[in-house]
């Protein structure tokens, strides 16, 4: 590997809707290389530096802790959810006992 990281080609498309069509064509293609990036994990907080290519920044350091964010993520969201659910499910019991009476 050289010490700038490791390179690839990349092909470039015109335009958004160059690669649906049944033939597309390449407009250019590109040499992209790694390159180091010290981040924090979001999961343990350890300090980690990668090669990676361009792109947006990672926020955990292996698979584990990548699933146990998400793992998190699933938690919190359902959380949210069933606390909507059980307000909405309040204000229907609360609609129909006024209107009972």
């Amino acid at each position: 590997m050289n010490p700038e990281g490791e390179s690839k080609l990349v092909n470039v498309y015109g335009d958004t809707f160059a690669r649906a069509r049944p033939h597309p064509q390449v407009a250019f293609q590109r040499m992209i290389s790694t390159h180091e990036v010290t981040f924090v994990c979001a999961v343990c907080g350890k300090t980690v530096t990668q090669q990676r290519y361009p792109g947006r920044s990672p926020r955990y350091c292996n698979d584990s802790c990548e699933e146990d964010g998400r793992r998190e993520k699933t938690r919190e969201r359902v959380k949210k959810l069933r606390a909507r659910q059980r307000v909405m499910q309040e204000q229907e019991t609360e609609h129909s006992i006024q209107d009972e009476t």
